[in-house]
């Protein structure tokens, strides 16, 4: 697996209420492509805007409201290219753990930076 590293401004913990979590935060402005239950045949598939992201979670928009506790599969269109011409997606594993107003938090479980989609 590849080392996660990302740049941004820290998000103010006090936007989302209680900070829960002791990693910092980083804004990255991406869109994703997700799947509810990937390896039992994907009940649901859709489209998000991740907030902010930090080593152990994500926090997003989803554009349709997603359960809590439910395994889930990110496809995240990372905001930096390769040599400035090939996109780079990271691919992440986890749980959906808590949805406040129209967000949701993901725990990361895996992931990794696929050579492709």
């Amino acid at each position: 697996m590849n080392t996660f590293m990302a740049t941004g401004s820290q998000l103010e913990a006090s936007s989302y209420g209680q900070e829960r979590r002791s990693d910092h935060r980083y804004e990255i402005g991406a869109a994703f492509e997700y799947n509810l239950a990937p390896r039992q045949n994907a009940i649901a598939v859709g489209r998000g805007h991740v907030l902010n992201i930090s080593r152990s979670g994500v926090l997003a928009k989803f554009l349709e409201r997603v359960p809590s506790d439910a395994a889930i599969e990110l496809f995240i269109e990372w905001p930096v290219l390769r040599n400035r011409i090939v996109p780079i997606y990271i691919w992440i594993f986890g749980r959906t753990i808590r949805t406040q107003d129209d967000c949701t938090a993901v725990k990361i479980l895996l992931y990794e930076f696929p050579a492709q989609k």
